[in-house]
């Protein structure tokens, strides 16, 4: 089977001579496994594994940070303790992405001053 997963996207944005809008509806996306695993993680200022489950392949994925106050970084170990961030969540942001961690990596997440609540759904390769 194909195009399991479809993918709807508005980014806009109108600041005094800067407009601009992208919109992409019905991207559709073939999903090679049929795992998922997602709820919400309360992320502590030192990075730490986002709990995978039996989500071996991590594929498209859904962010959002909960707090009012305080960023989350996610990214990967890149082997002997290293963080990368991949991106960076401010409060109440959301993110929607493919993840693409290295071969030995593993996803990770950090907050910033304070722990945070980050919701998240990730869908297997």
């Amino acid at each position: 089977m194909a195009d399991e997963i479809t993918v709807s996207a508005l980014l806009k944005i109108d600041k005094g001579f800067l407009k601009d809008q992208k919109n992409v509806s019905n991207l559709k996306v073939t999903q090679t496994g049929d795992g998922a695993v997602g709820g919400v993680q309360n992320v502590g200022t030192s990075a730490e594994a986002v709990a995978l489950g039996d989500v071996s392949t991590p594929g498209y994925a859904f962010f959002r940070n909960l707090d009012d106050t305080n960023y989350i970084q996610v990214g990967q170990d890149v082997g002997g303790g290293g963080f990368e961030e991949f991106f960076r969540l401010l409060a109440g942001e959301v993110a929607l992405m493919r993840i693409d961690l290295a071969a030995t990596g593993v996803l990770q997440a950090k907050a910033d001053t304070a722990a945070c609540e980050m919701q998240y759904k990730i869908y297997e390769e």
